[in-house]
């Protein structure tokens, strides 16, 4: 070196030592790393699905009477409550004969009450008076008769009472209104479609699945969704039916997977991404993600543990990686089971460098 061949060598030798001592205190300086170990995991298979959200409720509402449309109470796009008023027809008519039949059912009670008085004044006062048997008998059948036909007439009140009751619509359900199908002073028939209704709780989406994942999908299954609407948020589904009837044409069955009631901004009609990750019998040597080194040739590579004179020393590995899944990925060589990987402070790493194990996942 040339600082060695100038005068007060001495002098110049222990300065350039003295540049070199951190590079070499750097070099063998105990390394803090993060490890985990390779291990043999169940292959998962993740499948990319497109489905739709859908409503469990969804109703075309009509009337229970024939009428004349009264009040639409509601439009397209209101959100109701369940028992909410919908729309109403004119129940005129009806309570003019609600009103009959309330006076029909009050002169009955009366005549009720008049022939009990009757009857009792009769018990009470026929041993004495000399009323005969049969004039009690006969106030006893009086009595009889005027109950049978307040019960009747009550019955006829209660029945008129239910015809105007039905001259209104109620949502049956918390949800939407997606279509009015009748206006105001238009004649609808019973049965006749007035509104539709569909549902804003209990969303669903339903995926079409190809045939094959049948067998291996089950309540446990998890199912990661992103709305269209929404990509960047992720939401966890919960599978609620797996229809057995495939699609002849496509090959595929009908996966209906629940999503969280808490979750907002979610209507029915939204497309959106799922992911389905279902665990394979097949068993396959994995590490973790960030155990994995690529260098500028393209090259995998992950350093490891192992002991020299009772301490911790890194050595490197060339590997060839596979699939990745579950936050693991695939080594289809380069390491054994049970080995210890780096996973955190593996990039300034020098082969035979000493470490020191902070954490162990």
């Amino acid at each position: 070196m040339a600082c060695a061949s100038r005068p007060n060598r001495f002098a110049v030798i222990a300065a350039c030592v003295a540049a070199l001592l951190p590079l070499l205190s750097r070099a063998d300086a105990v390394a803090p790393v993060e490890v985990a170990l390779a291990r043999l995991t169940p292959v998962v298979v993740e499948v990319p699905l497109t489905g739709t959200v859908t409503a469990r409720d969804r109703a075309s509402l009509s009337a229970r009477v024939s009428g004349l449309v009264s009040a639409m109470h509601v439009t397209e796009g209101d959100w109701v409550d369940k028992g909410a008023l919908l729309v109403s027809l004119d129940p005129a008519l009806e309570k003019l004969g609600l009103m009959e039949a309330k006076a029909a059912s009050a002169e009955a009670r009366a005549v009720l009450a008049e022939t009990r008085r009757r009857r009792e004044e009769a018990r009470r006062l026929g041993p004495r008076k000399g009323i005969a048997e049969s004039e009690i008998r006969a106030s006893e059948a009086q009595v009889e008769i005027a109950e049978t036909k307040l019960e009747r007439l009550l019955a006829a009140e209660r029945y008129k009472q239910e015809l105007v009751v039905r001259h209104d619509v109620y949502a049956p359900f918390t949800g939407v209104v997606a279509r009015r199908l009748a206006e105001e002073g238009e004649w609808v028939d019973t049965g006749t479609p007035v509104l539709e209704l569909v549902g804003t709780e209990n969303l669903r989406l339903d995926l079409r699945v190809p045939q094959e994942h049948y067998p291996y999908i089950d309540d446990n299954t998890r199912v990661t969704v992103r709305l269209d609407a929404t990509p960047l948020r992720s939401i966890d589904g919960r599978i609620s039916a797996k229809v057995p009837v495939s699609d002849i044409g496509s090959r595929t069955f009908l996966l209906r997977v629940q999503l969280p009631e808490s979750e907002r901004g979610v209507t029915p009609g939204m497309s959106a991404q799922a992911r389905l990750r279902i665990p394979g019998s097949e068993r396959v040597l994995t590490v973790p993600r960030d155990a994995i080194l690529r260098d500028a040739y393209g090259a995998s590579r992950v350093w490891s543990l192992k002991d020299v004179d009772g301490a911790p020393v890194a050595t490197q590995h060339t590997v060839q990686v596979g699939r990745s899944f579950e936050g693991n990925t695939e080594l289809r060589n380069g390491l054994e089971p049970g080995v210890r990987v780096v996973v955190r402070g593996n990039e300034t790493l020098r082969e035979g460098q000493p470490v020191r194990v902070v954490n162990t996942r």
